[in-house]
């Protein structure tokens, strides 16, 4: 079994702990129902998400349609979210994509969960690992980019298209799929 199935299991039991013990959190699922929130976890090259039912909250390691909103960060992000969302996102530490009020809305609701990432982090790794590896993690985001380094990527950048290339691209390789089929079944 896959690593990230396990880890999504293992969330999983954890959330379903803590809605349990919030009955706030559980009437705020009603208010989010059917959005998929996407947690993308940069340095694993990991990804998570959400759906939100009426009463719960489900952990996929796998959706294939569009999300409402996208979380991307480092772990430490997800830490400094989970202790303060606001001071989280205005330092860049998590970015957020999407429906800006449905992430806003989610954040509310991990507020009620008081969920404490770090202690549960803690746990399954050791306080001291855990430490460890939040103090590593920040060391990393603090040392500046290389003057070429940064070029680097800027040139990359600007090579990628834009979304409304993307877009029409992929509309002209779903138009030439259908194609495909009606001349399959003639």
């Amino acid at each position: 079994m896959p690593t990230s199935v396990l880890i999504s299991l293992a969330i999983q039991k954890v959330v379903d702990q803590l809605l349990a013990r919030s009955p706030k959190a559980v009437e705020k699922c009603a208010s989010l129902q059917d959005k998929v929130i996407k947690f993308e976890i940069q340095g694993f090259d990991t990804c998570f998400y959400i759906l939100v039912t009426h009463n719960s909250l489900e952990i996929l390691t796998e959706y294939e349609h569009e999300v409402d909103v996208t979380f991307s960060g480092m772990p430490s992000g997800y830490i400094a979210l989970s202790k303060n969302p606001t001071d989280a996102l205005f330092n860049n530490e998590i970015t957020i994509k999407g429906d800006f009020a449905t992430g806003k809305q989610f954040s509310h609701l991990i507020e009620l969960i008081e969920v404490d990432i770090e202690s549960l982090f803690a746990q399954m790794i050791g306080k001291d690992l855990a430490q460890h590896f939040a103090n590593q993690v920040k060391q990393k985001q603090q040392q500046p980019l290389s003057p070429k380094i940064r070029q680097l990527l800027q040139n990359k950048l600007e090579l990628l298209p834009g979304k409304q290339d993307v877009r029409r691209f992929a509309d002209q390789v779903h138009s030439l799929n259908l194609d495909v089929e009606r001349l399959q079944q003639k």
